[in-house]
């Protein structure tokens, strides 16, 4: 599907595409969504960032000449974490974020500690994970460092309660904002 929309979107002109949060997987990591996960039957689902869906992921981006922003769970190792990463249309990784604010229904999933903002000739981006968008703090963070556009790949929450918390967001921080939501 990935792939198909992505073609799609740069057909129709998109220079940036991104997905929701745990495109790649389908959100398992979540209890509410994954009724009876373990730790054992998670770690398997995830990908690492030089892993073979990736690579593709790396391969679309370059060949259809897009920025492709990707949610997915993480595998480094014995870790696991809810994370996104961005491929230049060059197939370049420009940046790599993991969601620092995890709920109580999320806890096979280490947390990120770093926000990183990234330059592109779209401006400065910055990347924030569903919750952590709930926190001020986080989004003021990336303001902070200079971001004038902020990337929120989300799967939970619903309702026009998102949508307002968004542009409030945007609003207190003076930056642009894509939230991405299935």
């Amino acid at each position: 599907k990935l792939e198909r929309y992505a073609r799609q979107a740069a057909a129709q002109g998109a220079q940036v595409v991104i997905t929701p949060e745990g495109l790649l997987e389908g959100y398992v990591g979540n209890e509410k969504h994954s009724p009876g996960l373990t730790r054992e039957r998670y770690l398997p689902a995830g990908e690492t960032i030089d892993g073979p869906l990736m690579s593709r992921i790396r391969g679309l981006a370059r060949e259809l000449k897009i920025y492709l922003a990707v949610g997915f769970a993480e595998r480094d190792r014995e870790k696991m974490y809810n994370s996104v990463v961005i491929f230049s249309p060059e197939g370049a990784l420009v940046s790599h974020y993991s969601k620092s604010h995890t709920a109580d229904d999320e806890p096979f999933n280490t947390k990120g500690t770093e926000f990183p903002v990234v330059s592109t000739p779209f401006g400065r981006w910055g990347t924030l994970i569903c919750f952590d968008r709930q926190l001020p703090e986080t989004m003021r963070i990336l303001a902070v460092k200079g971001a004038q556009f902020v990337l929120v790949p989300s799967w939970g929450g619903y309702g026009e309660m998102n949508d307002i918390m968004m542009r409030v967001r945007a609003y207190e921080n003076s930056v642009w904002l894509a939230f991405v939501h299935p």
